[in-house]
């Protein structure tokens, strides 16, 4: 990668500028300062090549005349050896104390140099800081922060890495290098909320506790993010790293507040909803009962957790601070394109799928309501739609008996797949989560279904339904009122979107014009909306990956040729042209940030440097670029209680 020349222009530096990010910290043990205690192992080797080092023994004498055996070391002569070993001066003395003495500290700085030149690069000014350095006096926006931060020891080999691992996410944390990490981190939120975290690491398998990481320092997903050293070394790869964090810095930092707000509310609501409840007495429950329930008919239980979700709701979220977060979030108005790192997560999909249903008695056929769900296998489904208050029954209540001949409508539903496509007119469920597998209704309203109250639970047991779910009130509702075609509508928030992602082929092209592919597949490479499409950023990283290797494939191509050949000379330029986009931050950032039409038959072509072509069907006969892109959609599962 070429480095960045004009931070004015570049559309990262940019968007650091513009988030206020000028300084950041890099935090990592190798900025420590060794002393004497670490260093026993390596003063041996170091005294034993200096006495067979005349010129270098005569140097040692020289800053210190005293010395004469290996113990006559002290702590003073470490720190005088160590600042000049990291000066440029050279010496056969320092030249040991580099090889010998200080190998292990000089290696992991060496680790960071990378991402300290990239950094400045960028027009961001790094500042090291070791495992007991005071974080500035100043706010800074951005950190870098290492993993085993210190003190030594830290684990030796990766059996022992991987130990430490396994103890973080199963709770039983003993290394302390881990542990000052957590600290850290904690020690930097607690600074400000303003705090975008990168937690970095040189040891393979650190990438498997991150998300524990995160939970144990009380970060959020929105301001943390996780990279190797290496990847922080690598130009590319750091770019698609700080693009993506500080688009919409202002917007995270909302969320973080809005997030903590929530954190803080949900201690005190928590106390508050159980003093409240257990304020409860037994006439409480019985007045609610006889007073309402045994004549209108409703379960009290069903009734009582309704109360007690109702309360909880109302205490955790009517609070001060929580409301001026909420006001805050709602004032969003992002006027570009963020991009994206990766599909929405399954997280989303889950709560988005709880916020549909709710907990249902399964067992009891006497008391059904609105939106029970039945399911038989995964293709049919059935809801009932009568009014709430038509279902409800009390042997206590003359006007609320138990009616066996009054007819229950049954919604007959059908289980897709989310990524179909159908056509408008449909009333749809979109997200429906059963058994770890995600489907979205498609509700059938020509088809009704009756059956008397007295023999529906008996007759969907013999035709293989059983009960899955309750359909919030407000959702059945939307369902009851589209069927009875009624000019009243329920107006709904918006649901969350649930675009489909679609694995990514990069090929290059043969001699003969036929694709050649390059590399492996990138599943989630694009999200899919509607008849558009974007690049995440991790698939975009895979891809330009992928597209590396197009150099390795023209060079064969261009290699069985003369010099002298058209041929080499055209393979030559494709090269050529290859490198130029590959060392292009500029273009190849610019397309992760844009919505793109999907393209037809005949595919498309993206970008200024027409390297890029990009196709949706695997017929890719018409390659005519240096690289040819192929998107093919994925399947969505998401967890299930």
């Amino acid at each position: 990668m070429t480095a960045v020349d004009d931070t004015q222009t570049h559309p990262v530096a940019r968007r650091l500028q513009d988030a206020g990010i000028t300084r950041a910290a890099v935090i990592d043990d190798a900025y420590n300062d060794p002393n004497l205690e670490d260093l026993r192992v390596e003063i041996g080797d170091f005294w034993a090549a200096i006495d067979r080092d005349v010129v270098a023994l005569s140097e040692l004498h020289a800053m210190n005349p005293d010395i004469k055996i290996q113990e006559d070391i002290d702590e003073a002569l470490i720190d005088s050896l160590w600042a000049r070993a990291l000066a440029d001066e050279q010496s056969s003395l320092l030249g040991l104390c580099r090889s010998l003495l200080f190998s292990r500290q000089l290696e992991r700085r060496l680790e960071l140099v990378g991402l300290v030149d990239n950094l400045s690069r960028l027009g961001v000014t790094p500042i090291p800081l070791g495992t007991e350095d005071d974080l500035p006096d100043e706010e800074l926006k951005l950190f870098f922060l290492d993993f085993f931060l210190g003190p030594d020891p830290t684990p030796p080999s990766s059996a022992a890495v991987e130990e430490a691992i396994q103890q973080l996410v199963e709770d039983a944390l003993e290394n302390q290098s881990i542990q000052a990490s957590i600290s850290k981190a904690r020690e930097i939120l607690e600074r400000s909320d303003d705090a975008f975290i990168v937690l970095m690491s040189s040891k393979e398998g650190v990438q498997r506790a991150r998300d524990k990481f995160r939970e144990v320092t009380g970060l959020i997903e929105g301001m943390f993010d996780y990279a190797s050293k290496d990847q922080l070394a690598n130009e590319m790869n750091l770019y698609l790293l700080l693009g993506i964090s500080a688009a919409g810095l202002p917007v995270r930092h909302d969320i973080q507040r809005f997030v903590n707000s929530l954190e803080k509310s949900i201690d005190k609501a928590s106390e508050e909803f159980v003093r409240r409840i257990k304020s409860l007495s037994f006439e409480d429950y019985l007045y609610i009962y006889a007073l309402s329930l045994r004549t209108e008919g409703h379960p009290l239980g069903d009734y009582m957790l309704w109360l007690y979700r109702s309360l909880l709701g109302h205490l955790l979220i009517d609070r001060e601070q929580v409301i001026d977060a909420r006001n805050k979030l709602d004032s969003i108005d992002l006027q570009e394109f963020v991009p994206l790192k990766r599909a929405p997560s399954t997280s989303l999909a889950d709560m988005y799928r709880l916020s549909l249903t709710e907990p249902a008695p399964w067992a009891d056929g006497q008391h059904l309501q609105l939106g029970d769900l039945y399911v038989r296998g995964t293709q049919n489904a059935l809801l009932v739609i009568n009014a709430d208050c038509d279902l409800v029954h009390s042997s206590q209540s003359p006007s609320r008996q138990f009616r066996p001949d009054m007819s229950i409508l049954l919604l007959p539903g059908r289980l897709t797949s989310v990524d179909e496509s159908l056509n408008q007119g449909f009333k749809v469920t979109q997200l429906f989560g059963m058994d770890g597998q995600a489907y979205k209704i498609v509700w059938h309203h020509e088809r009704l279904i009756t059956k008397k109250y007295g023999e529906v639970v008996k007759w969907l047991t013999c035709e293989g339904f059983v009960k899955k779910a309750r359909l919030t009130a407000a959702h059945a509702l939307e369902i009851q009122h589209h069927f009875a075609a009624s000019l009243t509508r329920v107006g709904l928030p918006v649901a969350p979107p649930f675009p489909r992602s679609a694995t990514v082929e990069v090929y290059a092209k043969n001699e003969d014009s036929t694709p050649a592919k390059l590399g492996a597949d990138i599943p989630g490479g694009v999200v899919l909306d509607g008849g558009r499409f974007r690049f995440t950023v991790e698939g975009f990283r895979a891809i330009l990956e992928n597209a590396g290797q197009g150099i390795g494939h023209y060079t064969a191509l261009r290699d069985t040729y003369d010099n002298s050949n058209r041929r080499y000379s055209r393979l030559s330029r494709n090269i050529e042209r290859l490198e130029e986009w590959l060392q292009n931050s500029a273009e190849w950032f610019a397309l992760i940030e844009s919505s793109c039409t999907i393209p037809g038959e005949n595919g498309s072509q993206l970008g200024q440097s027409g390297i890029v072509q990009i196709f949706c069907s695997p017929n890719l006969g018409k390659v005519d670029t240096v690289i040819a892109i192929n998107l093919l959609p994925d399947q969505q599962i998401i967890g299930s209680d």
